[in-house]
Protein backbone atom coordinates (compact mmCIF):
# COMPACT_ATOMS: atom_id res chain seq x y z
CA UNK A 1 0.00 0.00 0.00
CA UNK A 2 1.44 3.11 -0.84
CA UNK A 3 2.25 5.79 1.35
CA UNK A 4 0.35 9.34 1.93
CA UNK A 5 1.44 11.29 -0.39
CA UNK A 6 3.58 14.64 0.64
CA UNK A 7 1.52 17.30 -1.29
CA UNK A 8 3.47 20.67 -1.83
CA UNK A 9 2.70 24.10 -4.20
CA UNK A 10 5.33 22.62 -6.78
CA UNK A 11 5.69 18.86 -5.93
CA UNK A 12 3.67 15.76 -5.03
CA UNK A 13 6.59 13.36 -3.83
CA UNK A 14 4.76 9.31 -3.37
CA UNK A 15 6.31 6.61 -1.99
CA UNK A 16 5.68 3.49 -4.15
CA UNK A 17 7.08 0.72 -1.57
CA UNK A 18 5.85 -2.37 -3.77
CA UNK A 19 8.23 -1.12 -6.51
CA UNK A 20 10.49 0.83 -4.44
CA UNK A 21 10.26 3.71 -6.43
CA UNK A 22 9.77 7.26 -5.07
CA UNK A 23 7.53 8.89 -7.72
CA UNK A 24 8.11 12.71 -8.05
CA UNK A 25 5.07 14.76 -9.59
CA UNK A 26 6.36 17.86 -10.63
CA UNK A 27 3.18 20.83 -10.44
CA UNK A 28 4.02 23.28 -13.32
CA UNK A 29 4.19 24.95 -15.41
CA UNK A 30 7.85 25.88 -14.39
CA UNK A 31 10.93 24.53 -12.41
CA UNK A 32 12.98 27.85 -11.17
CA UNK A 33 14.50 29.87 -8.42
CA UNK A 34 11.46 30.06 -6.34
CA UNK A 35 10.73 26.16 -6.94
CA UNK A 36 13.80 24.58 -6.58
CA UNK A 37 15.03 24.52 -3.12
CA UNK A 38 10.95 23.80 -1.79
CA UNK A 39 11.10 20.64 -4.03
CA UNK A 40 14.74 19.74 -3.22
CA UNK A 41 13.90 19.57 0.16
CA UNK A 42 11.10 17.48 -0.08
CA UNK A 43 12.85 14.80 -2.29
CA UNK A 44 16.10 14.70 -0.20
CA UNK A 45 13.47 14.18 2.75
CA UNK A 46 12.17 11.28 1.06
CA UNK A 47 15.17 9.66 -0.01
CA UNK A 48 16.40 10.17 3.16
CA UNK A 49 13.44 7.98 4.41
CA UNK A 50 13.82 5.14 2.07
CA UNK A 51 16.80 3.93 3.16
CA UNK A 52 18.41 1.69 1.18
CA UNK A 53 15.04 0.32 -0.61
CA UNK A 54 14.97 2.65 -3.10
CA UNK A 55 15.24 0.99 -6.68
CA UNK A 56 13.54 3.90 -8.89
CA UNK A 57 13.43 7.65 -8.66
CA UNK A 58 10.72 8.74 -10.88
CA UNK A 59 10.63 12.42 -11.76
CA UNK A 60 7.13 13.01 -13.47
CA UNK A 61 7.99 15.99 -15.80
CA UNK A 62 4.66 15.76 -17.82
CA UNK A 63 2.98 19.32 -16.36
CA UNK A 64 6.31 21.32 -17.23
CA UNK A 65 6.94 23.28 -20.09
CA UNK A 66 10.17 25.39 -18.32
CA UNK A 67 13.01 24.64 -16.38
CA UNK A 68 16.20 27.06 -15.87
CA UNK A 69 19.66 26.11 -14.82
CA UNK A 70 18.64 25.77 -11.52
CA UNK A 71 15.98 22.69 -12.65
CA UNK A 72 18.82 21.18 -14.58
CA UNK A 73 21.43 21.56 -11.34
CA UNK A 74 18.43 19.45 -9.18
CA UNK A 75 17.95 17.04 -12.01
CA UNK A 76 21.91 16.42 -11.52
CA UNK A 77 21.58 16.37 -7.23
CA UNK A 78 18.42 14.19 -7.76
CA UNK A 79 20.41 11.50 -9.64
CA UNK A 80 23.26 11.68 -7.95
CA UNK A 81 21.90 11.02 -4.69
CA UNK A 82 19.46 8.01 -6.24
CA UNK A 83 22.40 6.36 -7.69
CA UNK A 84 24.50 6.81 -4.34
CA UNK A 85 21.74 4.50 -2.54
CA UNK A 86 21.40 2.02 -5.51
CA UNK A 87 18.34 3.77 -7.10
CA UNK A 88 17.54 4.02 -10.88
CA UNK A 89 16.73 7.64 -12.12
CA UNK A 90 13.64 7.84 -14.78
CA UNK A 91 12.20 11.27 -15.91
CA UNK A 92 8.62 10.61 -17.02
CA UNK A 93 6.81 12.50 -19.65
CA UNK A 94 8.43 15.21 -20.98
CA UNK A 95 7.99 17.48 -23.57
CA UNK A 96 10.16 17.24 -26.95
CA UNK A 97 11.15 20.94 -26.17
CA UNK A 98 12.54 19.75 -22.28
CA UNK A 99 14.18 16.08 -24.11
CA UNK A 100 16.33 18.29 -26.24
CA UNK A 101 17.20 20.89 -23.35
CA UNK A 102 18.32 17.43 -21.47
CA UNK A 103 20.35 15.95 -24.83
CA UNK A 104 21.81 19.61 -25.05
CA UNK A 105 23.14 19.32 -21.20
CA UNK A 106 23.93 15.38 -21.81
CA UNK A 107 21.58 14.91 -18.82
CA UNK A 108 20.19 12.45 -21.45
CA UNK A 109 22.76 10.50 -20.12
CA UNK A 110 21.89 10.10 -16.37
CA UNK A 111 18.56 9.06 -16.68
CA UNK A 112 16.35 6.67 -18.47
CA UNK A 113 13.39 8.56 -20.23
CA UNK A 114 10.29 6.62 -20.76
CA UNK A 115 7.25 9.12 -22.35
CA UNK A 116 4.06 7.73 -20.35
CA UNK A 117 2.94 5.34 -17.67
CA UNK A 118 2.58 2.33 -19.80
CA UNK A 119 6.34 2.49 -20.62
CA UNK A 120 7.26 3.15 -17.17
CA UNK A 121 5.08 0.14 -16.13
CA UNK A 122 7.01 -2.29 -18.27
CA UNK A 123 10.47 -0.72 -17.33
CA UNK A 124 9.74 -0.80 -13.52
CA UNK A 125 7.57 -4.16 -13.65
Amino acid sequence: MPEAPTQQLFADVNALPGVGALLVKLIGPQIGQREVPIITDMVKAALDKSGGTLRFLILDFSSITFMNSMGLGMCIDFRNRANKIGGKAIILGATKELGDLFKMVKLDKLYTFVKDTTELGKLIG
